[in-house]
């Protein structure tokens, strides 16, 4: 939602006051102002109450999986023993493609799997940042952030925000980062979208900001 504050707008939009007065009937289009005395957008209020919910979800299966681990800890776990004539070909493929399955149905992957944040990171990353990284490394890291309790939506808009920047499309993408770096050290969180600076904010191909709300 937006504040019903013309000055307050006004800088948002990176413009001055007289301007603003001309072009905020047409920048205001589609908006409501609702009783709370801010202005709200149909469509971007009911993303936002998807993100949300996906955002309540998943902390509540994170919750539960920890809960679920910290009582397997307190089990006792009797050895595996493994017969020392089994042929070494079986003690091989022992296991083989299960560790994709476990991770997928695992609580803290969230809905419809990880793969799906994979891909969908992957496909909004540009050329540059592909090639400095794969995409195994990407779910890597993104496993890894998971298992540390980190909110793997907010990753994504954040390196949407990112490379969509100055920073990273300066001279074709010649310095943006690999996405799984920015992904394994918290390069995203310079980009989360309520502690980027002003300075950072991505801009359309208008030059005009990306401006998120929700």
């Amino acid at each position: 939602s937006l504040p019903d504050n013309d000055a307050v707008l006004a800088r948002l939009a990176m413009c001055d006051a007289r301007a603003w007065r001309k072009l905020k009937n047409a920048a205001r289009s589609g908006w409501v102002l609702c009783n709370d005395g801010r202005w709200y957008h149909p469509v971007v209020a009911e993303k936002a109450i998807e993100a949300w919910q996906r955002k309540v979800s998943y902390r509540d299966r994170t919750a539960a999986a920890r809960a679920a681990k910290a009582a397997k800890t307190d089990t006792v776990t009797p050895p595996v023993t493994v017969s020392v004539t089994e042929p070494v070909t079986a003690l091989k493929g022992r296991g083989r493609g299960r560790g994709r399955k476990e991770r997928e149905e695992s609580p803290l992957a969230p809905k419809g799997g990880i793969g799906s944040i994979v891909d969908l990171i992957w496909e909004a990353t540009p050329p540059k940042g592909r090639d400095r990284s794969s995409r195994g490394d990407l779910r890597t890291a993104l496993e890894d952030a998971a298992e540390r309790g980190e909110d793997l939506d907010l990753i994504a808009i954040s390196l949407a925000n990112y490379y969509r920047s100055d920073h990273a499309t300066r001279d074709s993408g010649a310095y943006a980062k690999g996405v799984h770096r920015m992904v394994q050290v918290g390069r995203w969180k310079d980009w989360h979208p309520e502690t980027r600076k002003p300075d950072d904010t991505p801009r359309d191909a208008t030059g005009m900001p990306i401006l998120s709300y929700c």
